[in-house]
């Protein structure tokens, strides 16, 4: 069976229980459990790791957004390092602390990989599929600015409308892969992508600019419904199944920890009675589904 998967990052079940979206609710649609995230952090990143692996951070080894690494600026250090006190743990904190204050070398950040998992995920499970900008598995290079969650305390002569443009810029190239991927190659085993469109609009209104425009929010949700169209549209004969299903709820405001509700959503283009919806559950409905046979598709 070739299944289909398209993540709309911050969609809310709340909001589309008030939203009669049609083509996002498909013939089974309902709420998404998700739990068990390292110090409450609610970020696209450790919540799909959980999607794509089945498993909590403590065996996927994603537990922030970000993944912290070392760039060494002293060759001869990190030789000996390397070489002659790699086994020497007990002091690891220790001269890590003192190399950093000599300044030979540089922390820094990165978007978790595929290289970073410390278990098999979907894509390495599933022969010939296919991810189209999957967070913790082949993020976009340059998410646009700051996952396009635009902080004015931090970019405060950007504005409403500069945040518009690169959002709209960022779902143009997001949208531009994916639908390559769907409408010009053959069908893969496994294909998914992911939006972050409503998470973005959620986070520009809701937190930083205007909580009371939900009119805003409701125009990012229709018009994700009119994409959800296409793409059922597309798959129609390609793909066997189609899943969409969210990462987290709305936005919260400023500064709230966690930053979003807990309120993400599921819909799959047939009723099947999922019983087991937990995030991490539907790794194994994703995996079992593609290991499935059917005759359904047009020869």
């Amino acid at each position: 069976m070739k299944v289909l998967v398209v993540i709309f990052g911050g969609l809310d079940h709340q909001f589309l229980e008030k939203w009669d979206c049609q083509n996002l609710r498909q013939a089974e649609w309902g709420k998404v459990e998700v739990n068990d995230l390292w110090n409450q952090r609610d970020v696209a990143t450790q919540i799909t790791a959980q999607l794509i692996t089945g498993k909590t951070w403590r065996e996927n080894g994603v537990n922030q957004r970000k993944k912290t690494f070392t760039v060494w600026r002293n060759k001869k250090v990190q030789w000996f390092e390397e070489k002659v006190l790699r086994g020497m743990r007990w002091t690891r904190g220790t001269r890590h602390a003192l190399y950093s204050a000599l300044r030979f070398t540089d922390v820094r950040q990165r978007e978790f990989l595929h290289a970073d998992l410390t278990c098999p995920c979907l894509f390495d499970l599933v022969e010939n599929s296919k991810a189209v900008y999957v967070p913790a598995y082949n993020p976009e290079p340059n998410w646009a600015l700051d996952r396009n969650i635009l902080d004015p305390r931090r970019f405060p002569d950007l504005g409403v409308d500069g945040a518009l443009d690169l959002l709209e810029k960022n779902y143009f190239w997001r949208r531009k892969k994916f639908m390559k991927a769907l409408v010009e190659d053959e069908p893969y085993q496994l294909l998914v992508g992911q939006f972050q469109y409503i998470d973005s609009s959620q986070h520009l209104w809701i937190s930083y600019s205007d909580p009371d425009r939900m009119d805003k929010i409701e125009e990012a949700y229709w018009r994700m419904d009119e994409f959800a169209g296409e793409i059922l549209k597309e798959a129609k004969g390609k793909y066997d199944r189609v899943l969409f299903i969210s990462d987290n709820g709305a936005a919260r405001k400023i500064d709230y920890k966690p930053t979003h509700h807990n309120r993400p959503f599921y819909s799959i283009s047939e009723p099947l009675g999922i019983e087991k919806k937990n995030l991490r559950d539907f790794f194994h409905h994703i995996l079992s589904w593609t290991q499935e046979k059917t005759n359904n598709l047009k020869k």
